[in-house]
């Protein structure tokens, strides 16, 4: 059977068993032989020069095709009774490559969100969707999350070191440190992403490089034409309204928070606190978005990522 029907080289996922099945694929190549793997993508394409429907068999990682959500029975919650897959007797979803071994394929998302992650693992390091990512995440929406883990933790990836383009997440997060709405730690690139998530970092591991922040907790990358506004609660010294810390080569350009639904005034790692109104009363490419028209394909020109909407909405995807 094909799962790459547009023959981009990505395989396409439909449902939460072929979201879970990516965790037994670290290079995205389709290649996995795990049987949860073969349940969720029955009959595939196994050859090598044909694998999984990919050109040439090449496959490169994984694209959303469809809306997901934990919410079965819609009352707002992931089922704790009707989904022993995911709740994990109470532990909530295992984030995908949640140990020392990363994931290094593309995942991208295609403007679709995935809603009502939870995960409630206080004593373990990495939560999210994603734990550990050395490849890059495109295009999606964590929302109505609810996160817990010790430390490196969000509601997209708790440690990434690629790039993260164009995703956005509501919902809450907390962890130790290195908690921050869009990303716990990342060591790449930020860009053209949002998040309102609730970020609370709330143990001793909380201190020069385990800190809070609205969109990441601590950057060793960059951040670009990016903004947050969820409450951040932590430490004077241990947070910030956009990144809780950055390294010395980290950089912070064109990127807000937002000083009255957050809670703070300043940003240890960078980027420019501004009012509600401040950033909500643009409706276009101009005042302190002139330069968020990036170029985020590689071709000539500005992508237009952000939809500006009226004068009382924040910038959105």
């Amino acid at each position: 059977m094909d799962y790459d029907d547009d023959n981009d080289g990505l395989i396409d996922v439909r449902s939460l068993a072929q979201l879970s099945a990516i965790r037994h694929d670290r290079y995205g190549n389709g290649a996995a032989t795990h049987a949860d793997y073969a349940s969720a993508f029955p009959n595939r394409v196994t050859a090598a020069s044909e694998r999984m429907g990919c050109p040439s068999g090449t496959c490169t990682g994984y694209e959303l095709r469809a809306d997901l959500s934990f919410d079965e029975n819609g009352d707002g919650q992931m089922t704790a009774t009707g989904d022993p897959t995911y709740w994990n007797s109470g532990a909530g979803w295992a984030p995908i490559f949640g140990g020392s071994t990363p994931y290094s394929g593309a995942f991208r998302g295609n403007g679709h969100t995935i809603a009502y992650l939870y995960v409630n693992r206080p004593v373990q390091n990495l939560g999210g969707l994603f734990g550990y990512v050395v490849g890059d995440i495109e295009g999606v929406g964590i929302v109505h999350a609810d996160v817990a883990a010790t430390a490196n933790a969000s509601p997209l990836a708790g440690y990434t070191q690629g790039s993260i383009t164009r995703c956005w997440t509501t919902g809450s997060v907390s962890a130790g440190g290195s908690v921050g709405g869009l990303a716990g730690q990342s060591l790449g690139a930020v860009r053209a992403s949002w998040s309102t998530a609730t970020v609370r970092g709330s143990s001793v591991l909380l201190g020069s490089t385990h800190t809070a922040g609205g969109l990441v907790g601590r950057t060793q990358g960059s951040i670009v034409a990016s903004w947050s506004a969820g409450r951040v609660d932590a430490a004077a010294t241990h947070g910030g309204g956009l990144a809780g810390s950055k390294s010395g080569t980290a950089t912070v350009t064109n990127s807000y928070w937002d000083t009255g639904t957050s809670g703070w005034s300043t940003s240890v790692g960078g980027g420019t606190g501004k009012s509600t109104r401040e950033l909500q009363r643009l409706t276009g490419y101009s005042g302190i978005y002139a330069n968020w028209n990036l170029n985020l394909d590689g071709n000539a020109g500005g992508d237009d990522p952000w939809d500006f909407g009226t004068s009382r909405q924040y910038p959105a995807l």
